[in-house]
């Protein structure tokens, strides 16, 4: 139903303007609105002119203040939208940054308890070699792992780095409106 309504507010706004009039017409207390003048069985007819108003010539280039104020407001609302998305990024970077720390210290913790397993295989002869090489196969799958791990959170890092210096520029120029709005 959204979908329906977006499409008639585009029909709405891409119709030709210079045949925009709309015609309220009243009949047996009804009132219908119209884009086509009423027929002869109605009681009142009156037209309501919504063509664009006439732009103005070189020499009144000044905009008008409510229109001033309407384009700040917009601006000042797409200011605090980029803003929020600015935090939102920072935010993200911050809980990235804290969970990779979070990775490397428990791989730090799992490898330290491989090799102390490891220490008591060598010192005691009765585990033999074949359990020593599956504690060096675990250490090694753990590394690559880790490193694995490690290349992707560098990777969303990067792209996080990136989208927030995009929303920053952004943000900087939807200040710079503003100031020149004002």
């Amino acid at each position: 139903m959204q979908k329906i309504w977006i499409l008639i507010s585009l029909l709405i706004l891409c119709a030709d303007p210079a045949s925009a009039a709309i015609y309220r017409c009243s009949s047996n207390g009804k009132t219908i609105y119209s884009d086509r003048p009423c027929s002869n069985n109605r009681e009142k007819m009156s037209v309501v002119d919504t063509s664009p108003a006439p732009s103005p010539s070189r020499d009144q280039s000044a905009p008008s203040p409510a229109k001033n104020s309407a384009q700040l407001t917009h601006l000042r609302f797409r200011y605090e939208i980029a803003d929020n998305e600015v935090r939102q990024k920072e935010k993200d970077i911050d809980e990235t940054i804290a969970l990779t720390s979070e990775l490397e210290k428990a791989h730090q913790e799992k490898i330290a308890a491989l090799n102390s397993e490891l220490k008591r295989i060598y010192r005691n002869s009765s585990y033999g070699k074949y359990r020593a090489h599956q504690v060096k196969q675990k250490i090694q799958t753990e590394n690559i792992r880790f490193a694995n791990r490690m290349a992707i959170a560098r990777n969303r890092l990067n792209s996080l780095y990136e989208d927030l210096g995009r929303l920053k520029d952004d943000r900087y120029r939807l200040q710079q409106a503003i100031r020149q709005t004002e």
